[in-house]
């Protein structure tokens, strides 16, 4: 992933963040290790540079890293689908608005519902949904890129 960016765009899309890679490849058994692993892997989408990805996008508000990657997306014409980036949203949500960090909100209790169908889930169930569904994101975003460049050729 980061070889397809740094190609088109100069940069890296992920920065190297070894302790959050490590973390999130430990097993889940409980909620307490489901609050860590979605931190960890929150952060590998968070140290995403906004700056860079300003640099190469005619999208120069202030949007976050995510909103950020989707209109890079856009503005290079790169045809994906909005699943993608839709991960990295739930990503954000299950980490942001559920406790420890805030109160947890009604809609991170329908996305626990959706992704498992009950609420309170079973945490190790919910890890590797999320887990399973950002690694299919990553590879999807993989091929969209891998296809933008052989169609430069």
């Amino acid at each position: 992933m980061n070889l397809l960016f740094k190609k088109n765009y100069g940069f890296d899309l992920f920065k190297q963040f070894e302790k959050a890679i490590f973390d999130i490849m430990k097993p889940c058994h409980s909620e307490e290790e489901f609050n860590h692993h979605i931190q960890a892997l929150y952060l590998l989408i968070e140290n995403m540079d906004p700056e860079d990805m300003k640099k190469v996008s005619s999208k120069k508000d202030n949007l976050a890293f995510i909103g950020l990657l989707s209109e890079l997306l856009k503005d290079k014409n790169i045809k994906c689908d909005e699943a993608i980036i839709d991960i990295f949203r739930k990503i954000h949500k299950l980490r942001s608005a559920r406790y420890p960090v805030h109160d947890t909100d009604l809609e991170v209790i329908d996305l626990i519902i959706k992704l498992t169908g009950k609420f309170p889930p079973n945490y190790i169930d919910l890890w590797y949904k999320i887990l399973n569904e950002f690694e299919n994101s990553l590879k999807n975003l993989e091929n969209c890129l891998s296809t933008e460049i052989s169609g430069k050729k």
